[in-house]
């Protein structure tokens, strides 16, 4: 089995749009997939796309996708816990009269508290 070392998560500004969010993953430290697209489907489920692309024909085609069922539920479920954070940190800066992302007025990022077994680890070197 895998190990998913990190998860990233984009949401969408807006909330009417079947795509909710990108995300991304790291696979131990030492694999980064991005693309990966959160939607909400006509039951108002949410499920996780895998990157794709479109064929000459028009076709969309998975870029990279998990070989068993297992380690896809394991995908989607980090993912849409990690979406699921997200949309609730989201919603108390909207509360609060803040903005909808983890930015100062200034509009300089901010750190956003995450004590989840899900937040995002980096050890990339850019």
């Amino acid at each position: 089995m895998i190990n998913i070392t990190e998860v990233r998560v984009s949401p969408r500004h807006n909330e009417e749009e079947k795509l909710k969010a990108f995300a991304s993953i790291t696979i131990d430290n030492s694999f980064v997939v991005r693309g990966l697209k959160i939607i909400m489907r006509g039951s108002g489920n949410l499920f996780v796309a895998m990157p794709s692309r479109l064929t000459r024909s028009g076709e969309s085609q998975d870029v990279c996708h998990p070989i068993n069922q297992q380690t896809r539920d394991m995908v989607e479920r980090l993912v849409l816990a990690k979406y699921e954070e997200e949309s609730q940190i989201r919603a108390k800066n909207r509360a609060a009269g803040g903005g909808s992302d983890h930015q100062t007025k200034s509009g300089e990022k901010k750190d956003s508290p995450d004590n989840s077994p899900f937040s995002a680890i980096s050890t990339r070197r850019d």
